[in-house]
């Protein structure tokens, strides 16, 4: 049996940490391309 609290719990640090370094890496790496929005994340 999947303990469902632990399977929440690891998809929502997970998510959070690809939004993360979705963000980080369209700071540092697309700045010169501009954003051309693929990854929308939530936030300005």
């Amino acid at each position: 049996m999947v303990d469902l609290k632990k399977l929440v719990s690891g998809f929502l640090v997970l998510a959070a940490l690809t939004s993360f370094a979705a963000f980080a890496f369209s700071r540092i790496g697309g700045g010169e391309r501009g954003g051309d929005g693929t990854l929308s994340v939530s936030g300005d």
